[in-house]
């Protein structure tokens, strides 16, 4: 990418090199300096995608006296950090300049360092590129900041025209599109910025010459996926069948940032993350994440982009050995669904029908828990809470003298999808209607939230509910490092898939199992 006079000079130990973008208010040009690591000057690390799907074309930019031919997707980046008509300087942290791209060497070095350096910045500037599909729309930090305090409180069920009422753009508008191309651009599906975000202290997006809140894009995504009104924007389809949704992805990277700064990231679920995610070179699969592992398994990762560039697999499996054990595996699933069309679906689908399917498939669920308890109420009791994973909308876990409140819930959502009233009980027992109606509609939208997730059986006379794609035989694991159940499936040559997460009632308290509920300590390579 450069001439080889730019650095003609080997980067010191412990030392970075940073870029100052001048501009005179007409042209720009780059200085590119060496600074001690410990003690750098105020600089932006730049998150950008180095790739397009599109042939790359190069500008010729000058740093340092020198012609160099940068992509133009870089080239843009400099004009949009200098805008036109005014003075201006900025220093920047940006992997294509600041590192000799031609020395492996020099590679091996900084790719540790890559905690340490974007920990160090003041803040993370994600570059986007330009104006594009009316991207000027989805980054005007007024109209989302309006738009997220619309959304915020509206049910996770109901019609669009409800939703139109409080104030919303109409579904034609442009800008409901405009936030699904925008959140579908390469970036998103790019290895290196999983941990470029996660280890940011503060995060702007920047797109042609507008800036963003990371939080504040972030707040909106998850609002339009809550109350399923991202299907205006047509986000629920990328440009590739081979690329997973691009909401979910940005919500997957606020997750991973939270987790990371919480305490850190298991292993396996940093794998199973970046799973689809795009990288130049094959090794970059586990180099593009060493930033998000625990210095331990950080230290013992082989970094040689020499050595290991062809055979990528050797290093992988370095990251890719889990030790954990078996508690159980799948016996039967039953796929319950949601007890009404989502938002995203209304108009689309018949709501009678959606709920008769439920009613149908909680029958069934039911019928399989009690000959697990062999005691109705102990079934109600663990068959209710399972439902919703023990947890209450805001994500805290149910108490145990929350248990009955859980109970009555479920069968008074029931009775509400079969007959639109309350269940019949002793009103002596339970006096306050309006309480129960708050539980009941609350209790209805975690089923809703819950309801991709089937309902399963395992062989040991279990309870729990699975990700999608769990099928009878698959193994219930605790994997050392990670959160307390996850799914696996054996596959060839003692490997195994990473199905997902799961809620097995009764053992998410890992300490409370009986030892002859495990097996034996081994290790799992995932796929």
């Amino acid at each position: 990418m450069a001439t080889a006079p730019l650095y003609a000079t080997p980067l010191a130990p412990n030392s970075i090199r940073l870029l100052r973008i001048f501009s005179d208010g007409e042209a720009c040009t780059g200085l590119l300096g060496e600074f001690p690591i410990e003690r750098p000057p105020y600089f932006a690390a730049v998150s950008w995608c180095w790739t397009s799907r599109r042939k790359v074309e190069t500008r010729i930019w000058v740093c340092n006296g020198q012609e160099l031919s940068v992509p133009s997707h870089l080239h843009a980046l400099f004009r949009a950090l200098t805008p036109t008509g005014l003075p201006a300087s900025v220093t920047v942290w940006v992997d294509a300049i600041c590192i000799n791209q031609d020395d492996p060497r020099e590679k091996d070095v900084h790719i540790p360092r890559m905690r340490e350096i974007y920990g160090k910045a003041h803040s993370v500037t994600v570059w986007l590129g330009e104006e594009a599909e009316a991207s000027a729309l989805a980054m005007d930090a007024k109209r989302v900041q309006t738009m997220y305090a619309q959304l915020v409180g509206l049910p996770f069920y109901g019609s669009h025209t409800d939703y139109l009422r409080n104030g919303l753009p109409g579904s034609g508008d442009p800008m409901w599109r405009a936030v699904g191309r925008l959140c579908d651009r390469n970036w998103f599906y790019r290895t290196w910025v999983v941990q470029e975000v996660a280890l940011a202290r503060r995060i702007e997006v920047l797109c042609g010459g507008q800036w963003l809140s990371w939080n504040d894009l972030v707040g909106l995504v998850s609002e339009l996926v809550r109350t399923g009104l991202s299907m205006l924007c047509r986000a629920n389809e990328s440009t590739s069948r081979s690329r997973p949704n691009g909401f979910r992805v940005l919500l997957d990277m606020a997750f991973t940032r939270t987790m990371h700064q919480d305490g850190g990231c298991p292993i396996d679920y940093i794998l199973r993350m970046v799973r689809l995610k795009e990288v130049t070179k094959p090794i970059d699969k586990v180099y593009g994440l060493l930033g998000l592992l625990d210095d331990d398994l950080r230290e013992a990762i082989r970094i040689d982009y020499a050595k290991y560039e062809s055979s990528y697999w050797e290093v992988y499996l370095d990251v890719a050995r889990v030790s954990g054990f078996v508690i159980d595996a799948v016996q039967t699933v039953v796929h319950l669904g949601q007890p009404a069309p989502a938002a995203d679906k209304q108009g689309e689908s018949n709501p009678d029908s959606v709920k008769a399917s439920f009613l149908k498939q909680d029958v069934i669920c039911s019928a399989l828990c009690l000959k697990v308890y062999n005691n109705s109420d102990e079934s109600i009791d663990a068959y209710s809470r399972a439902l919703i994973v023990n947890t209450w909308a805001d994500g805290s876990s149910v108490m145990p003298s929350q248990q009955d409140i859980v109970s009555l819930g479920y069968l008074d959502t029931i009775a509400y999808l079969k007959t639109g009233k309350l269940a019949v009980t002793d009103e002596d027992e339970h006096p306050d209607i309006d309480k129960r109606e708050q539980i009941m509609h609350q209790y209805l939208r975690q089923l809703g939230w819950w309801g991709q997730r089937p309902f399963f059986v395992t062989k040991s006379n279990r309870i729990g509910r699975g990700p999608a794609s769990i099928k009878a035989g698959d193994m219930l694991c605790v994997l050392y490092g990670a959160g307390p159940i996850y799914v696996l499936r054996r596959g060839d040559s003692d490997r195994y898939e990473l199905v997902g997460d799961a809620y097995l009632h009764g053992c998410m308290a890992l300490e409370s199992l009986p030892p002859d509920s495990r097996t034996q300590d081994q290790e799992f390579i995932l796929n």
